[in-house]
């Protein structure tokens, strides 16, 4: 199983849930797991070509996924993939 974390601003679209478990190899299996899941925070996260919105971070552990068409990669069992939203202003 995969650890899946998402931002907290989004628990108004997943009913409270901020963590949970998912059966994934990739990235874009965790993507269409959260389209089924949760499909209201998809808007959210991916534009209408299903590109990563420019304020949206994707990490696998350490790793920083900066663009899903190469996010194929295997996750393995134990993973956490974690959803950011980038913060900014002054």
């Amino acid at each position: 199983m995969v650890q899946v974390n998402l931002p907290r601003h989004f628990s108004s679209l997943t009913g409270g849930e901020y963590a949970f478990s998912v059966s994934a190899s990739s990235v874009n299996e965790v993507i269409s797991e959260l389209k089924v899941r949760h499909p209201l925070i998809i808007p959210q996260i991916l534009d209408k070509s299903g590109e990563l919105r420019q304020f949206i971070s994707i990490f696998v552990n350490d790793q920083h996924v900066l663009d899903l068409k190469e996010s194929n990669f295997n996750i393995s069992d134990g993973s956490t993939v974690s959803i950011i939203i980038a913060v900014a202003g002054g």
